[in-house]
């Protein structure tokens, strides 16, 4: 089963009770989800109020707890130390990856956004292929940042695409 990801941006206070997740905002219904229905739930605003008993309680449940900083980048991660082999795998692979496998990683990882920013413009009705020219072009570890190239291009295509 795939597993839930929440999003918080607003005021909240969270508590667990009999393994649910209660979701309290002012003037709001009070909201429960169940804590194994939840993959990730995501911290992306200063005013809300999780206590030491309910992070603990959801990492239990192996729900990853992603917190972000005032420019809602994210600045940190709770996960659970024990029983996430999957994760700890996962790290410890990218530990020992050597640097060219990095810089192979980090372009894949550049066209992937390039090819999506181009496939969402086709999807809207404006046309994405100067993004894939931009595609072609990524080399490994993008040293030429065509990453800002292409979000440059992008942003412009999706607000003036006559004037491209």
């Amino acid at each position: 089963m795939i597993r839930r990801t929440l999003y918080f941006g607003n005021p909240a206070r969270l508590r667990v009770k009999d393994l649910q997740l209660r979701i309290l905002r002012e003037g709001k219904e009070e909201k429960t989800v169940p804590i194994e229905d939840i993959g990730f739930i995501i911290l992306d605003h200063f005013a809300i109020t999780v206590s030491q008993y309910t992070l603990t309680e959801l990492l239990r449940q192996n729900v990853l707890v992603y917190v972000t900083d005032e420019t809602h980048m994210p600045a940190g991660l709770f996960m659970p130390m024990a029983g996430n082999q999957e994760q700890t795998a996962s790290f410890r692979a990218q530990f020992a990856a050597s640097k060219p496998v990095f810089k192979r990683l980090w372009q894949q990882t550049i066209q992937a956004k390039i090819r999506n920013q181009a496939a969402l413009l086709d999807r809207v009705g404006v046309t994405g292929h100067p993004l894939r020219s931009i595609f072609m072009q990524v080399q490994s570890d993008d040293a030429s940042n065509q990453e800002a190239a292409a979000a440059k291009v992008y942003w412009q295509l999706l607000f003036d695409p006559v004037h491209f």
